[in-house]
C-alpha cells in the first residue's frame, strides 16, 4: 500500500551555524507521488531527505508515515532499518566484488529473507528495470546509467513503503540523464511507492514529478505542479530558478474584465493573472515572446541588439524602445527572446526593427 508522508514544522539547527539547514518546513505527500525536493546548493533539501531516510535527527518537528489503512507511524527518531525506506545514493554504492544480482540481493540477506523468495525478488525488481539479462555481470562491466538501474533495483527489492532518490542522475552525462528521466518516473509510477526524489536540476523537476517543493535557505519557497510553478511563479526566485524569464518593473493601476493593467517603462501591458494595486515585478519568458501581428495587444517595439542562431531556434536580444510617456521609470533591460523554427529574417545581423507581442497570461505578475 502507498504511504502518506507528513513533515510537520522540521527543523534542523548545526552547532556553531548561524541559520537552520532546515528551517520549519511542513509538507504533505500524497501516497504514490513522485515529489521533488529542488533548489540549490546548501538549500536544505538534502538535509530534509536525509531527515526523511533516518541518518540526520530533526532538532525540532515530527515526520509521519501514513499507510491506506489509516495507520500512522510517528518515526522522526526510529532508526534508519526500522523506516522500511529504499535510498539510491549519487554514487550508485555497489559493491564491486558481487555480481549485480549479488547487489541487489544484499537488503534481502540482512532481512533474512529464503532462498527461494529471495531469487525471485531480485529477478523481478531487475526486470522492471530492464536489467535481468545482467544478473551475473559485476558492476565495473556496466556503464553508469546501468549501473544505475542496478542501484534503483537495490532499493525496490525490500519493497520499501518510501523511496528516497538523493541527485541520482548528476554523475552521467547530459544525454544520459535525458534518457533516464523517463525511465526512472516509469519504474516508480510502476512500482506504485510513495518517492521523495532531491535534484538542483531543473529539467529534471519539470519534466518527472507529479509535484515539486522548491527549497531556498532552508525554506520552502513554493509548492506545486510543474505547470504551475513555471506559468505562476510566485516570486523572483522561483521565476528565475526554474528556467530563463525576463523582467520589467511594472505598477498595477487598474483592473479590467478580471485582467491587470499593468504601466511599465516599454509601455502598457495586460496580464490575466491578478494582483493589487502597486509595484510589481513583470515576468515573461524568452518563448512567450514572439513577433507582433496587427492587432494584437501587449506590443512591445524594439530593435534586435544581437541573434543567436541555433538552427531550430533563435535567441535574439531585443532593446525595446521606451514609451512615450510612460509613468513607470526604470531602466528597461534587454528582452531574451526565443523564435521556435525561425526564418532567414531571425538569423542576420542586428539593427532590424522587431515589434514583439505576449499573451496576457504570460504577463505574470511577482512581487516587486
Amino acid at each position: 500500500m502507498p504511504t502518506a508522508i507528513t513533515i510537520d514544522r522540521v527543523v534542523k539547527r548545526y552547532p556553531g551555524a548561524q541559520s537552520p539547514a532546515v528551517d520549519h518546513v511542513s509538507l504533505a505527500i500524497s501516497p504514490g507521488d513522485l515529489f521533488f525536493l529542488l533548489g540549490p546548493s546548501g538549500c536544505g533539501k538534502t538535509t530534509l531527505l536525509r531527515m526523511i531516510a533516518g541518518f540526520i535527527d530533526p532538532s525540532e518537528g515530527r515526520i509521519l508515515f501514513r499507510q491506506d489503512s489509516g495507520a500512522e507511524r510517528d518515526v522522526t527518531h526510529l532508526p534508519p532499518n526500522e523506516r522500511n525506506t529504499g535510498m539510491v545514493f549519487q554514487s550508485y554504492a555497489l559493491w564491486p566484488h558481487m555480481t549485480v544480482a549479488g547487489n541487489v540481493a544484499f537488503g534481502l540477506e540482512v532481512r533474512k529473507v529464503g532462498k527461494a523468495e529471495m531469487d525471485s525478488r531480485v529477478i523481478e525488481a531487475l526486470r522492471l528495470v530492464q536489467m535481468e539479462i545482467y544478473a551475473q555481470r559485476k558492476p565495473n562491466a556496466l556503464s553508469g546509467g546501468q549501473q544505475q538501474r542496478v542501484a534503483l533495483a537495490r532499493a525496490l527489492v525490500v519493497r520499501p513503503d518510501v523511496l528516497l532518490l538523493d541527485e541520482p542522475l548528476s554523475n552521467l552525462d547530459a544525454k544520459l540523464r535525458v534518457e533516464l528521466r523517463g525511465e526512472i518516473r516509469r519504474i516508480c509510477k510502476s512500482a506504485g511507492i510513495t518517492t521523495v526524489y532531491v535534484t538542483h536540476d531543473q529539467k529534471e523537476a519539470l519534466s518527472m514529478a507529479d509535484r515539486v517543493a522548491i527549497m531556498s535557505m532552508g525554506k520552502v519557497e513554493q509548492l506545486g505542479g510543474p505547470a504551475e510553478l513555471y506559468r505562476k511563479p510566485g516570486s523572483r526566485f522561483v521565476a528565475e530558478f526554474l528556467g530563463e524569464t525576463n523582467f520589467l518593473p511594472g505598477t498595477i493601476v487598474g483592473h479590467e474584465q478580471g485582467r491587470a493593467i499593468v504601466d511599465t517603462p516599454a509601455g502598457r501591458l495586460t496580464s490575466a493573472h491578478d494582483g493589487k494595486a502597486g509595484s510589481v515585478l513583470v515576468s515573461i519568458r524568452p518563448e512567450a515572446l514572439r513577433e507582433a501581428r496587427d492587432g494584437e495587444i501587449n506590443r512591445l517595439p524594439g530593435v534586435i541588439a544581437e541573434t543567436t542562431y541555433l538552427g531550430e531556434l533563435a535567441q535574439h536580444l531585443v532593446e525595446l524602445k521606451p514609451a512615450a510617456g510612460a509613468p513607470v521609470a526604470g531602466k528597461i533591460p534587454l528582452m531574451k527572446v526565443a523564435l521556435l523554427n525561425p526564418g532567414p529574417q531571425d538569423h542576420g545581423p542586428g539593427g532590424r526593427p522587431i515589434t514583439l507581442s505576449v499573451d496576457p497570461q504570460d504577463v505574470v505578475l511577482v512581487p516587486a
